[in-house]
């Protein structure tokens, strides 16, 4: 067991989440800051993940798994970098920006990847 029960929690938001887009989807009212906060919530906790290896959503056993294994750290990467461009675009930031600045943790996550020799191979 990997997840704490408060992970049940993140299915919940991301349900409002897909709710309300499809719902601006339909109106004038341009993109839901309701994602854009969601998502600029999932980056900091992202941070906090990666600054201390730690999470309430996640159990102790799978907090020294995520210290210790890259291939787990890289996904968990890619995952923030995600939100973080989700969060950015929905707070009404210009999409070709967006994806620049994205492109840099995702490429760090990226390198991140191709060092662990455990899991992925260099073709």
């Amino acid at each position: 067991e990997n997840w704490t029960s408060l992970a049940y929690s993140f299915i919940a938001v991301e349900a409002v989440v897909l709710c309300l887009s499809l719902r601006d989807l339909y109106s004038s009212s341009g993109p839901s800051k309701i994602a854009a906060v969601s998502n600029a919530l999932y980056v900091l906790a992202g941070l906090a993940l990666f600054a201390t290896n730690e999470a309430p959503v996640i159990t102790a056993a799978a907090s020294a798994k995520f210290a210790s294994d890259t291939f787990v750290r890289a996904w968990a990467g890619w995952k923030f970098s995600g939100c973080l461009y989700f969060a950015l675009v929905n707070f009404g930031m210009d999409v070709s920006l967006c994806n620049a600045m994205v492109m840099i943790p995702y490429i760090g996550f990226d390198i991140l990847a191709v060092m662990d020799t455990e899991n992925w191979t260099s073709l």
